[in-house]
C-alpha cells in the first residue's frame, strides 16, 4: 500500500498485489476490490475534470474516426479535403490547453 499514489484506489492496490504474486493470499480480487464498496475518494475536482476532458475528447476522436470509416469516397478523393475535419479538431485541442 506504501508504493501506491494517491489517491488510493482498491483496484490499484489489487493490481499491485497480483503484481508480486500476492493477490490471492490477500483474498482475491473480489474480496480487495469489495473493501471500498460505498466508499467515495477524495480527489480534487480539477483532476476529475481534466479526466472527463480527456474521455470526452476520446470520444469525440472515436466518432470522428467511424465517420472517416463510413463515409463513401469517390475514386481518387482529396485525402487532404477527407481529414480536415479532424486535423481542425485535433487544432482545437491543442488551443484549449
Amino acid at each position: 500500500m506504501r508504493r501506491l499514489e494517491p489517491p488510493f484506489e482498491c483496484s490499484s492496490l489489487a493490481g499491485e498485489l497480483d503484481r508480486h504474486g500476492l493477490l490471492e493470499l490477500a483474498g482475491g480480487v473480489q474480496y480487495i476490490t469489495d473493501l471500498d464498496l460505498g466508499v467515495v475518494p477524495e480527489r480534487p475536482m480539477s483532476g476529475r475534470l481534466l479526466r472527463l476532458r480527456e474521455l470526452a475528447r476520446l470520444r469525440r476522436l472515436v466518432r470522428l474516426g467511424e465517420g472517416l470509416v463510413t463515409q463513401p469516397y469517390e475514386p481518387g478523393a482529396n485525402s487532404l479535403q477527407i481529414v480536415r475535419p479532424i486535423v481542425a479538431e485535433l487544432s482545437r485541442w491543442e488551443t484549449r490547453r
